[in-house]
């Protein structure tokens, strides 16, 4: 993918992008338009795509998907949540852990140190990325695994 002019490359990951997040729309996956173009993202990265957000487009997009989320919440959520809190606590605690023991496990037996947190990839090495990769998606699924969770027993 790298040899295609950038136009194209931006094309085949938008085209992408478009048919993951449809299929996983189509199952009715929670997140399926963040997560179908994270797909995209990696496997156009692990084909050889040499395109980049520009970091103000990328903030811009961090901004958005903040108030998106920011908006979702509503007042009825705080007595579930207050009801349910070791629920919350749990999933964040394991949200936590998950990705720190599996990056001490990878670093124990591949003798490196990595960047264990989940978002704290901006410590990684030049080799790390596909790692600190791997626990951003994981990171991702299960925060939108057990966010809708609820939702199968509540209803707002």
């Amino acid at each position: 993918m790298a040899a295609r002019a950038p136009a194209v490359q931006w094309l085949a990951i938008l085209a992408l992008s478009l048919l993951f997040a449809g299929v996983l729309e189509a199952a009715a996956l929670p997140a399926a338009l963040l997560i179908g173009p994270m797909f995209a993202g990696i496997l156009a990265g692990t084909g050889g795509a040499t395109v980049r957000v520009p970091r103000p487009a990328f903030a811009a997009a961090q901004s958005i998907v903040g108030c998106l989320v920011a908006a979702s919440i509503s007042p009825g959520i705080f007595p579930v949540f207050l009801a349910e809190w070791p629920l919350f606590l749990g999933a964040v605690t394991v949200m936590l852990l998950a990705p720190a023991v599996l990056g001490g496990l990878i670093g124990f037996f591949r003798w490196k140190r990595w960047a264990i947190l989940s978002g704290e990839g901006r410590f990684a090495t030049i080799g790390d990325f596909a790692f600190i990769t791997v626990l951003m998606v994981l990171s991702i699924i299960w925060v939108g695994g057990t966010t809708s969770t609820p939702f199968l027993y509540y209803q707002f």
